[in-house]
């Protein structure tokens, strides 16, 4: 594989959104001109490290020759003064614990998780490699709800494990702050937090996995109850696990058993992910794996009806007004009624301000767009509705005769030659009782 193939340019990358930060840089979405949306994840800030580059480069290369659908891509490497970056694939629903906080995700669909990151564990070190930081933060969901395990090349490669620990010293030292490591530490196997000399190898991983599991099930991270990280590593050193009460009830029997075995305390008694998977598969495929496909599409479904319910462009007119740009074009009643406002001369006359003030008015008094109507509105003098008001409460023989209705200046009332009638109102005699059916057509809303 060549140079070119691998390395890539800061220019190359147009950077959409930050998804996270801390001691190790910053992780970012960002477009690619081939790859489309890639994830960047800076692993070093610093001054340019000439000396790591070609061990850098080699070490990518290997992380590139890893194609699994169990594990993230790598797609390109960054060596740059201030930027040393792994650029990688794009998955959507983010890490595992994300997606088990946001979704209610089933018993079978959780069995599955189980499978396919043993699956990917056991890819890995039948290529030699020790993940050494296995936790859901590392473990990714896709699109449908597949895992890829990501974060391989910061913990397993020499030269990219080194920068990352240079630039954890290196923004401590600007951020005057501690940078915590705890969600590592609850995850690693109890031999390496009582001595920093044992090496890392495949059963450690193991152990990882074994808290990963009681994660699934419990949706949420283990040790809610520990104090700080002192006490929460000294009681994983003398025995101490996530409470299986929690989970016992929530997944079945071989699923704890297997949980068990691998947070086994000395590494010896753990099986190795070749065992785990002998002893998962069968019992997943008989048990879990009729049901995956309807529980996803009940998964799939819940998640559009949350999303339609609580983004701002929802459909439902239930949830309010909207507040996302609307192309008010598409709604357009016809060509010959829009304004056509100039840039120069933006002043309407006062007598169509009027004429749309009444429109405006009419609309809300009388529920009716009457100003589209071809016959002009009446407008309804103070009188008019109090007499009206006093016919509803009760009939009124001394009640004086409702006056004639003015009509209003801004329609002008066009004569009909040869009539005596008027023929836009013709109000009832003051002794007749109100036809109520359609009483508000003519009399307007009770005030």
């Amino acid at each position: 594989m060549s140079l070119e193939d691998i390395h890539m340019n800061t220019q190359d990358l147009l950077e959409k959104q930050q998804l996270d930060a801390g001691g190790f840089g910053t992780i970012s979405l960002c477009f690619h001109k081939k790859h489309g949306y890639v994830v960047l994840k800076t692993v070093y800030t610093g001054p340019q490290r000439t000396e790591y580059n070609a061990s850098l480069l080699e070490e990518g290369r290997i992380m590139r020759k890893l194609q699994h659908d169990r594990v993230v891509k790598l797609l390109g490497i960054i060596l740059e003064d201030g930027n040393y970056s792994l650029v990688m694939e794009y998955v959507d629903r983010g890490n595992l614990m994300k997606a088990l906080q946001k979704l209610s995700m089933p018993l079978s669909v959780k069995g599955r998780f189980v499978l396919e990151i043993t699956e990917g564990m056991l890819y890995l070190h039948e290529q030699g490699l020790v993940h050494k930081d296995l936790k859901p933060e590392n473990i990714l969901v896709d699109t449908d709800f597949h895992i890829k395990i990501a974060d391989l090349g910061v913990a397993s490669f020499k030269n990219w494990s080194r920068l990352t620990k240079e630039e954890t010293v290196r923004q401590k030292q600007i951020k005057s702050t501690s940078q915590t490591n705890a969600g590592t530490l609850f995850y690693m196997a109890p031999e390496h937090l009582s001595s920093l000399n044992v090496k890392p190898v495949e059963k450690s991983d193991v152990y990882s996995f074994g808290i990963v599991m009681w994660a699934i099930f419990a949706d949420k991270e283990p040790y809610e109850h520990g104090i700080n990280e002192a006490q929460i590593c000294f009681g994983i050193i003398n025995g101490n696990r996530p409470d299986i009460k929690e989970v016992i009830t929530k997944c079945p029997k071989e699923i704890i058993d297997l949980m068990k075995q691998c947070w086994e305390q000395e590494p010896e008694k753990r099986p190795t992910f070749a065992e785990i998977c002998q002893k998962y598969k069968p019992f997943y495929y008989q048990k879990l794996e009729k049901n995956v496909e309807d529980d996803l599409k009940k998964i799939k479904v819940s998640n559009f009806l949350s999303s339609a319910r609580y983004q701002p462009n929802s459909l439902h007119s239930s949830q309010g007004p909207m507040t996302s740009q609307v192309n008010e074009a598409l709604f357009a009643a016809s060509s010959g009624n829009q304004p056509v406002e100039s840039c120069e001369t933006s002043f309407a006359s006062t007598e169509s301000l009027e004429r749309k003030l009444q429109h405006e008015y009419n609309y809300h008094v009388f529920g009716n767009r009457m100003d589209k109507s071809e016959i002009p509105p009446v407008v309804y003098t103070p009188e008019m509705r109090e007499e009206e008001r006093r016919r509803r409460v009760s009939y009124d023989p001394f009640a004086k005769p409702s006056p004639t209705p003015q009509r209003s200046e801004l329609y002008p009332r066009a004569d009909n030659a040869g009539s005596n009638t008027n023929s836009y109102f013709q109000p009832q005699p003051a002794a007749t009782p109100p036809t109520w059916g359609n009483l508000d057509n003519f009399y307007g809303p009770n005030p």
